[in-house]
């Protein structure tokens, strides 16, 4: 693979490494406003942003090995 190839997967790993700490500021900042009065939709949008970061952890790590094997080639 090119250089070129490493880098776009090298983007889209951080990319999606991004949409990690963006999930995981949400639901940071989600707890703090429920904290006193928690809504009862709160559980449902706290496991779609869980579930989203827990995802996005998943396909960053697919892109960063596939990246790092398109260098070694």
């Amino acid at each position: 693979m090119s250089y070129d190839v490493a880098r776009a997967l090298d983007t889209k790993s951080q990319t999606a490494f991004a949409v990690t700490i963006i999930c995981g500021l949400f639901i940071g900042e989600t707890l703090q406003v429920t904290r006193l009065e928690p809504q009862p939709a709160t559980a449902v949008i706290l496991s779609l942003l869980g579930i989203v970061g827990v995802v996005s952890v998943g396909v960053g790590i697919h892109f960063y090995r596939r990246a790092r094997r398109a260098r070694i080639d």
